[in-house]
Parts: structure tokens; sequence; C-alpha cells
């Protein structure tokens, strides 16, 4: 069943929003918004209008590296409703029905289910509801496309038992779940009204096309069932952020002159394609941060003295301040500034 026409069509963008989960931290969290290649960077600064976040359980979403971007997030229902947010989803994920009518049954229950009983918390309306295939014998499939083949994903399957068996019921529900025929989890059997989610670290579908199936075990009496699915890419961040130091020096440098270029903004030194201009870089080592070697303020209608938060650029190589109006001599600072070899 292709999903791609749904919500992963949009890899998570709806109507403006965009979606995803970015690593959890304690403390400081610093966010970066790289533009548009086509934006008019002449007509004005970019500027974000809303910014909301949500605080997750620490123990959900966990990645071994990089963040998580959805691009599958899907209840199993045939109802109407297409779409359950908040306040049903206190995180605001946003979940849209899907079905396949001609391979599927549908299951709903009208009874509270136990759903917070987990780290993913999901929302009850999504849980009342999951499907069967047709066929009790037949494989319950959900397939998507990767972005590429070579993409880390992570999936969330969510399980609840919605069919309530009598203590005399000999029936059994048990069944394996398989990522392109290969093993993805050991038997799973959900339990009554209570939501239960499996995830088994990334993986990887290596012809871009992902087809999760679920078998019932041959010793499982009742298809296997499914109320909802999320998929996520992996983004890793190859790129580590500017030396916090340089930061700092280069932004009092900036406001020591009450001067703005509009490339001025952001991270100084990443992504490589947004250098800050009369900026130069080292960025040789991947795992320690850039730090500035270079800076050109040269023709720049810089006036005063020489801005004494040079000296704060530690790692600075060459500084080139020619042909503007400075007063006063050459401060002092700048032969103590050890990595300074050219001016």
């Amino acid at each position: 069943m292709i999903l791609s026409s749904l919500a992963p069509s949009s890899l998570g963008k709806d109507e403006g929003r965009t979606d995803g989960l970015v690593d959890g931290c304690l403390g400081r969290v610093d966010l970066l918004i790289f533009l548009d290649e086509g934006l008019d960077e002449g007509s004005g600064s970019p500027f974000i209008n809303t910014l909301e976040l949500r605080p997750l359980d620490p123990n959900a979403y966990r990645t071994t590296t990089g963040s998580l971007k959805k691009l599958v997030r899907v209840y199993i229902s045939n109802s109407t409703d297409y779409s359950i947010r908040y306040p049903d989803d206190v995180y605001d994920r946003d979940w849209h029905s899907y079905f396949v009518e001609k391979l599927w049954l549908p299951i709903t229950m009208g009874l509270s289910l136990d759903t917070n009983d987990n780290e993913y918390d999901p929302p009850e309306r999504v849980m009342q509801t999951a499907a069967i295939p047709i066929d009790a014998n037949a494989t319950l499939e959900v397939e998507w496309s990767a972005e590429s083949p070579t993409t880390q994903f992570y999936a969330y399957l969510y399980f609840s038992e919605l069919q309530i068996l009598q203590a005399n019921d000999t029936r059994t529900r048990e069944f394996n779940v398989f990522l392109k025929g290969a093993f993805f989890h050991e038997p799973i059997s959900p339990e009554p009204l209570r939501s239960t989610v499996f995830n088994d670290g990334p993986k990887l579908c290596t012809d871009g096309k992902c087809v999760l199936q679920l078998k019932k075990t041959s010793r499982s009496t009742l298809p296997p069932i499914l109320s909802a699915l999320e998929v996520y890419t992996v983004m890793d961040i190859l790129q580590l952020e500017t030396n916090d130091d340089d930061v700092n020096g280069i932004k009092d440098v900036q406001d020591t002159y009450d001067w703005r270029r509009i490339t001025w903004q952001g991270d100084p030194c990443v992504p490589k394609q947004f250098l800050w201009e009369g900026l130069n870089c080292n960025q040789s080592d991947n795992s320690t941060p850039p730090t500035i070697i270079s800076l050109d303020l040269s023709s720049s209608g810089l006036t005063g003295v020489i801005a004494e938060a040079i000296q704060s650029l530690v790692h600075l190589q060459q500084l080139d301040l020619s042909n503007n109006s400075f007063s006063g001599g050459v401060p002092d600072f700048l032969a103590d500034m050890k990595s300074l070899f050219l001016m």
C-alpha cells in the first residue's frame, strides 16, 4: 500500500508547518535556520513569526545519531475525520487517516484505552481504530518510499487489541513483523485496550522502497492488526557549529560598529555556502568546531577606533582593515594576538 500520496508526500510540511524532532537536551538549545537560495535577500532580513516547541519524554524517539524528520504519520481508519491533532494529541502531532478498502477490515472500539503508559503517549482516538486483513491468512502490508536508498529511517508501530476475547475464548493473535522480507521484530501479541509501540532502531531500504509486512504466526488463530504507523528519516548534521568564542567575538565586532551586512546572519562559518562575507574559516576537521581565521573589513566605511573585540578572535590569522576612516593609532592588543601573522 503506497502512502506517498498522503502526508508522506509533503515530508513533514503541512500548511506552512515544519514537523520534525530535534535532539533532546538540557539547557541551551540552538536552532539553525537556512534560507532558500531563491529568497530575495535584498528586500530585508528574514524572521520567524511563530516558533512552537513541544517537550517530549526523553525516552521517546531516541536516535543513535542525528535528528528525525517526519516521513509518514498515519492512523489506520476508514473514518472521514482525516486529521487528528491537539488537543487529542498532547504533543500536537498531526495524524492522517489511511485505509485500503479492498484489502482491510476496519476495527473500532468505543471503550477507553490506556494510551499514556508509554513514552510516546499516542492519542486515544488514534488507538481506538485499527485494521486487519480481509483474508485472515493474508499478510498486512504497508509500503512507502525512502528519500534515497542510503537514507536511514526509524519506524514506530502502534498496536492495541481491540477485539475483546472472553475468558473461555481459545482464539489468539500473534504475528511477526518483517521489513522487505527481513525479520524486523519478535512475535507481537497486542494487549487488550492498551497501546503498545515497537521500534527496532535505524533501518535502510536499499532500493528506496520499504515494505512493512505483518504475518501471523503458526499458532495464531487471528490475523495481524495495526493501529498506527510513524516513519522518520535521520538527518545527520555533518557540520559542527562555529566555535562559541569566535561567534561571540565576531558579534562583538559587529555590535561595536553597529554595522550590518545582509550575509551576517545565523552561524558565521556554517553551512559553507552561507559563510559570512569577509570571513574565512578553518573547517578542515569535522570533529572540531570551525574557527574564524581571516577577517576582511576593508572599504567598509568604518570609523572610530579599531574595535578591541577583534582580540576575542583568538584563531585569527589574517586581518584586513584597509580603506576605512579609523582614528587613533594601531592598538597594542593586535601585537599580542599570537595567531595573527598578516595585517
